[in-house]
């Protein structure tokens, strides 16, 4: 009973804690594998027009994102605008990712929604994230089943084929119930209730879950691109072949997909990279400067274009207040001017 009290009370710590040991532990195995003056040649000689290409393909990458974030919101606030969308997603990048378990992400976009509650922007930047694991799922686990056929696995192959259509047929069934889950919201049980409010996605039309779907997929077309012309890019003179460095890109991104937020990414990317591509040869120095260079065009360059939105959005508020001070200044002076001429009392004599 003390144990379940203290990990109620403690449980952001010990998350915390949890996520930086388990960093900690997958950068020590990622040391010993490497050497570093290896990683540091391997940028350095990293072919640049393929480095070009996947950071132009970022303006892209974040329309995409922009794009499904306002199709999920408009159904809810028809005043969101595109440009709305665009403000509030970097300014969220550059939030999330200074905070921990990118809860800035959701404070950054509760100040682009005030017309809805808090708990349905919450809601909201959920789902959104959750179509994008969607494609993730799909895609991922085709890559797995085409890793594993390649290395003559054919049973773990078969499963992850099963796995991917049970998923899908679950989902599906879960997809033509949602109306249903409205009678939940009076239930006495909280994880009922919590259940009920899957009938709100019943609010989008069939147009809204095409393009919430479509850009889904073809964001994570762009960024599985991204990061298999980063490989191509840190592989260098090895024999590696867009198809692979493709498969071991979408494997590695499935995988990471099923590490729970509260253990965080760093070093999952360049582990789970690492294994697939030494599938096919490579080394593990190319998955470490290939995760090194998505983290940096993907993760650090949006996140610096996002504080360009975070000052844009604090400047308008000194701006007002000092326009306040100066209009309270000149309401003083003017009450001054107006006390100088009015006439005085006449001098009363004793």
């Amino acid at each position: 009973m003390h144990l379940h009290r203290f990990f109620k009370a403690h449980w952001k710590v010990l998350a915390v804690a949890a996520k930086v040991l388990f960093s900690l532990a997958a950068l020590a195995v990622i040391w010993q594998r490497i050497a570093w003056p290896q990683l540091w040649d391997t940028l350095l000689r990293a072919d640049p027009m393929l480095v070009a290409i996947a950071l132009f393909l970022l303006p892209l990458n974040l329309m995409l994102e922009a794009l499904k974030w306002h199709i999920a919101v408009r159904r809810f606030d028809p005043q969101f605008t595109f440009q709305h969308a665009v403000e509030s997603m970097m300014l969220g990048i550059a939030a999330g990712a200074a905070t921990p378990f990118r809860a800035g992400d959701y404070a950054a976009k509760m100040i682009y929604l005030r017309s809805l509650s808090k708990w349905r922007t919450m809601g909201l930047v959920f789902f959104a994230g959750q179509l994008l694991m969607l494609a993730t799922t799909f895609f991922g686990l085709i890559a797995l089943s085409v890793f594993f056929r390649l290395q003559s696995r054919t049973m773990l192959a078969a499963m992850s084929l099963i796995v991917l259509f049970i998923f899908f047929a679950l989902l599906f069934m879960l997809f033509k119930r949602l109306p249903q889950f409205a009678r939940f919201e009076s239930s006495p049980q909280a994880w009922l209730r919590k259940l009920s409010r899957l009938h709100t996605l019943s609010n989008y039309t069939s147009r809204d879950w095409r393009g919430l779907l479509g850009t889904a997929a073809a964001r994570y077309v762009v960024f599985t691109l991204q990061y298999t012309l980063l490989m191509l890019a840190a592989s260098g003179a090895a024999a590696l072949s867009f198809w692979q460095a493709a498969t071991a890109a979408s494997a590695t991104l499935f995988v990471k997909s099923l590490v729970p937020l509260f253990i965080g990414d760093l070093g999952i990317r360049e582990l789970t990279s690492a294994y697939f591509l030494s599938g096919f040869g490579a080394e593990a120095v190319v998955a470490v400067g290939a995760s090194l260079l998505i983290f940096v065009i993907n993760t650090l360059l949006p996140a610096a274009i996002g504080l360009v939105y975070f000052f844009k959005l604090r400047l308008p508020s000194a701006a007002t207040r000092a326009n306040e001070n100066m209009q309270a200044n000149e309401n003083m002076r003017a009450d001054e001017n107006m006390r100088a001429l009015a006439p005085q009392p006449p001098f009363r004599k004793r």
